[in-house]
């Protein structure tokens, strides 16, 4: 299972490696198309490689503070309080859990699409695509192309739920989750 970039992660290792995949879950991502909103995240990566929290705050002082610096580029406050959750207190201060120089070196061209590689046969594997109705991050427009690498797939999307739909809607989607994996 994966959401997002971790769900184009599973689907290149079902692709490449299908032997070590028994069942596949892509939570709100596409192989083919991309989000409008995917063009913001540089910018998301570079604020938060240029915040510097000082030491002497609490945790709790340190998100505050760095929420009120990702307020201005970051407007919706359930990708802020995401974001917040990967900052991370160490000995030498405050750090973001995330390699984001790493993320931002190679967001173009390799995180922000799906590589469709000639090596990539399909996986005929059982393959759950799980979106949120109101994210265009998965497209029903693009599910008969998306058979063409995951032939064996069904398409679910949970209503009122947006690009985080296992934190929008949690019941609905363990209660969907838990009826596929039987």
């Amino acid at each position: 299972m994966g959401h997002s970039m971790g769900g184009r992660a599973v689907m290149s290792v079902a692709l490449m490696q299908p032997s070590v995949v028994d069942k596949l879950f892509v939570l709100d991502v596409s192989p083919l198309s991309i989000s409008k909103d995917i063009s913001t995240l540089p910018r998301f990566l570079e604020i938060m490689q240029r915040i510097e929290v000082p030491m002497h705050l609490t945790m709790q002082e340190a998100r505050k503070y760095t929420d009120e610096i990702l307020r201005p580029a970051v407007p919706d406050p359930s990708i802020r309080q995401f974001l917040l959750t990967n900052l991370n207190n160490t000995e030498e201060g405050y750090k973001w859990r995330l390699n984001i120089e790493a993320i931002a070196n190679n967001f173009n061209p390799f995180i922000s699409t799906f590589p469709i590689l000639d090596e990539y046969e399909r996986y005929e594997g059982e393959t759950a695509f799980i979106g949120g109705e109101l994210s265009d991050y998965l497209r029903r427009e693009d599910e008969e192309a998306i058979q063409e690498l995951f032939p064996h797939s069904s398409f679910h999307y949970i209503e009122r739920a947006g690009h985080w739909v296992h934190a929008d809607k949690p019941n609905e989607f363990l209660k969907l989750f838990f009826s596929l994996l039987d």
